[in-house]
């Protein structure tokens, strides 16, 4: 990803979570889920810095491809 659009997915974000905050989605329970899938999060996040060092960048982008696609039709088809 290029630099330069970690700035848009940020500012993207943050209005999207002022939205939903003032539409009134954030409630207790939502919180509840963010903090339960938190450790999951926090453990692909680390998967994926882990792999990023040790598969070559290439490769690397192939396998994460391939896994969004797969994802991707599960959610379709689910």
């Amino acid at each position: 990803m290029r630099p330069q659009s970690h700035p848009f997915f940020l500012v993207n974000n943050a209005i999207v979570l002022a939205g939903h905050g003032v539409s009134g989605n954030l409630a207790a329970h939502v919180w509840g889920y963010f903090f339960i899938a938190l450790p999951a999060l926090a453990g692909g996040i680390g998967a994926g810095l882990y792999l990023s060092r040790r598969i070559d960048p290439l490769r690397f982008r192939q396998i994460v491809q391939v896994l969004l696609i797969v994802l991707g039709r599960r959610l379709i088809f689910a």
